[in-house]
């Protein structure tokens, strides 16, 4: 297993990681973070990481 990235005890996910845990695409994830709707970070590659708490956060329900 890879090592994550872990700033300030966050664990970050790669986009194929939580997209499975939200049970949408990694394309659908990547458009709700250019939305702002789910918060992510870009590595010095360019590629995403989305932080462990944001995924959770998506699985909470929403308030009416």
């Amino acid at each position: 297993m890879t090592q994550r990235p872990k700033t300030d005890s966050e664990t970050y996910l790669r986009p194929n990681e939580a997209a499975a845990i939200l049970g949408v695409t990694p394309k659908t994830l990547t458009r709700w973070a250019e939305s702002g709707d789910i918060r992510s970070v870009r590595l010095p590659s360019g590629h995403r990481r989305y932080p462990q708490s944001s995924v959770n956060a998506m699985l909470q329900p929403q308030p009416p």
